[in-house]
C-alpha cells in the first residue's frame, strides 16, 4: 500500500508536468512558431515507442498476475489443507478417547473395588495401566490440590504444574472428562483428565516428542491465514492491478516527458540555424550561435559559424575591392577630364586612332582644320 501510495504521488506530479508541457506544445503550434511541428512528431514518436511495449508488459503481467493467483489459491490446496486438519483433528480425538476410555477402566476398577485414591494398590494400578497400554504418564490431582502417584514413561519431566494449569476445568467438570496438550521443557504432551468425583481427577497422557505443539499451531496458524489471504483474493488482485496499472502510467508519462526533453534537446540546435540562416539572408553576416557540444550538432553549429565568418570575410573584400574600383574609376575619369582640358585649350590639332585606325579622341583644333564636328 505504501509503495502504491509512492507511485501514485509521483504519477501526479508526472502527469501535471506532462499537461503543462503539452498545453506549451499546442499553443506554440496554434501560433506557428518555428519548430512546434517537429517537436510535436518526436513526442508522438517517444509516445508510440514508450505506448507499445509497455501495454504489452501490463498484459502479459496481468495475466502472470491472474494464473499466479489462481495456482496459490486453487481448490486443491484448500482441500489439501482441509483434509490435513481433519486428519489432525481425528487423530487429537482419536487419542483423547483412548485416553479418557483407559482413565474409565481405572475409575471403573476403583469403584469396583473400593480401592483408595492415596493407597499403594491405586498406584499400582496407575502404573499397571501405562505399561499394558503404552501410556507415557498418569497420576491423580486430589481435592486438597496435592499430586500423588505420578508415573512418567522413562523418567520423563512431565510439567505436571503446567497441565494443571491449561486444564479447561468449566469444560471438564461440566462433561467429566477433558483433553489438550501441555507444552513441556523437552517434549510435548497429549494429557487426558477424566474426573473420579469430588473433585478429585485422573490424568493420563501421551508423550508426542519435541516441539509438537509449536509445528501444530503453525499448521493451525498457517490454515486460518490461508483462508483469510483467500477471502482477499479479488481485493488483492485489483490492488496488484491498480499497482501494475499506476507503474505503466509512470513509464509512459516518464516516457512522454522524456520525449519532451530530447524533442527540446534535439530542436533547439536545429531551430538556433535556421534562425541564423534567415539572418544571413536578410544580410547579417556577423551571426554566431553558441553550442559547445562534441557531438554531430556541435559539429554542424561549428561548420555554420565558419561558414558565416568566411562570408563576412568575403563580403569585407568585396566591399572594400568595390571601393578601390571605384576610387581608381574617380581617378581615371579626372584625369581624362584633365587631358581634354588640355587638348582642348592648346592650338595644335591632336587626334588618336586605334588598331583599326578608327579615330578615338580628337580636339577642337583638329576639327577646325579638318572642317569636321566633333560627332563626324
Amino acid at each position: 500500500v505504501v509503495m502504491f501510495n509512492v507511485n501514485f504521488v509521483i504519477l501526479v506530479g508526472v502527469l501535471l508536468v506532462v499537461i503543462r508541457n503539452g498545453f506549451k506544445l499546442l499553443l506554440e503550434r496554434r501560433r506557428k512558431l518555428l519548430g512546434s511541428r517537429l517537436r510535436t512528431r518526436l513526442v508522438l514518436a517517444f509516445l508510440g515507442l514508450a505506448l507499445l511495449p509497455c501495454l504489452l508488459m501490463f498484459l502479459v503481467t496481468t495475466k502472470y498476475v491472474q494464473l499466479s493467483m489462481d495456482f496459490w489459491f486453487k481448490e486443491q490446496i484448500e482441500n489439501s489443507m482441509d483434509s490435513a486438519m481433519d486428519l489432525a483433528r481425528n487423530v487429537y480425538d482419536k487419542m483423547g478417547s483412548t485416553l479418557i476410555a483407559h482413565a474409565g477402566n481405572i475409575r471403573d476398577e476403583v469403584k469396583n473395588t473400593g480401592t483408595g485414591l492415596r493407597s499403594n494398590k491405586m498406584a499400582a494400578l496407575v502404573r499397571g495401566t501405562l505399561k499394558q497400554n503404552q501410556i507415557s504418564v498418569g497420576g491423580l490431582y486430589l481435592s486438597d490440590g496435592s499430586e500423588r502417584h505420578w508415573t512418567s514413561e522413562d523418567g520423563a519431566n512431565f510439567p505436571w504444574s503446567t497441565a494443571k494449569n491449561d486444564v479447561n476445568w468449566k469444560e471438564l467438570n461440566a462433561q467429566g472428562y477433558s483433553y489438550h496438550i501441555v507444552s513441556g521443557t523437552d517434549n510435548d504432551y497429549f494429557v487426558a483428565m477424566l474426573s473420579l468425583g469430588k473433585e478429585n481427577y485422573l490424568a493420563l497422557g501421551y508423550d508426542l516428542g519435541t516441539a509438537f505443539k509449536a509445528r501444530l499451531d503453525r499448521i493451525k496458524r498457517g490454515s486460518k491465514e490461508y483462508r483469510n489471504l483467500r477471502n482477499m483474493k479479488r481485493p488483492l488482485k485489483l490492488m496488484l492491478y491498480s499497482s501494475l496499472g499506476v507503474l505503466t502510467a509512470l513509464i509512459v508519462l516518464g516516457a512522454v516527458w522524456f520525449g519532451f526533453r530530447l524533442a527540446r534537446e534535439l530542436s533547439a540546435p536545429i531551430f538556433a540555424l535556421a534562425a541564423g540562416t534567415e539572418r544571413i539572408a536578410r544580410g547579417d553576416l556577423s551571426v554566431r550561435l553558441n553550442d559547445s557540444s562534441q557531438d554531430e550538432f556541435g559539429m554542424l553549429i561549428r561548420s555554420f559559424n565558419r561558414m558565416a565568418q568566411d562570408l563576412e570575410g568575403s563580403r569585407h573584400e568585396t566591399t572594400n575591392a568595390y571601393r578601390l574600383l571605384e576610387e581608381q574609376n574617380l581617378q581615371i575619369a579626372r584625369h581624362s577630364k584633365y587631358i581634354e582640358t588640355v587638348l582642348n585649350n592648346i592650338a595644335a590639332g591632336v587626334a588618336s586612332f586605334d588598331d583599326q585606325g578608327y579615330i578615338n579622341t580628337v580636339n577642337r583644333a583638329a576639327c577646325d582644320i579638318l572642317a569636321m564636328g566633333p560627332e563626324e
